[in-house]
């Protein structure tokens, strides 16, 4: 049976412990939550991942996009077309300036 292992990262030097630490666990992949901390780093990210070889899925469309393997999530830009933001944005911004 396959388990779940969380890697808990909270500083730049801890990236290259985390994919040591799935070395010595023999994972056979990562699966990377997002926030602004992981964003930030997403090219780091990425270049450690191909490094010690492992697939990683991500949360966000931008590290696929980046050169990720894949990701599960959304495009965020592509949201906020959906929703039609852009337009109401830019309507808004028109009505004040005047």
């Amino acid at each position: 049976m396959d388990t779940l292992e969380p890697l808990k990262v909270e500083t730049e030097a801890d990236f290259p412990a985390a994919f040591v630490a799935l070395e010595k666990l023999k994972a056979g992949e990562l699966l990377v939550m997002t926030d602004p901390f992981i964003d930030a780093r997403r090219d780091e990210l990425i270049g450690l991942a191909a490094r010690y070889r492992v697939p990683v899925i991500y949360a966000s469309r931008q590290f696929a996009v980046a050169g990720g393997l894949m990701s599960y999530g959304v495009s965020i830009a592509g949201v906020y077309r959906q929703a039609g933001c852009r337009g109401q944005i830019g309507r808004f911004a028109r009505t004040t300036a005047d």
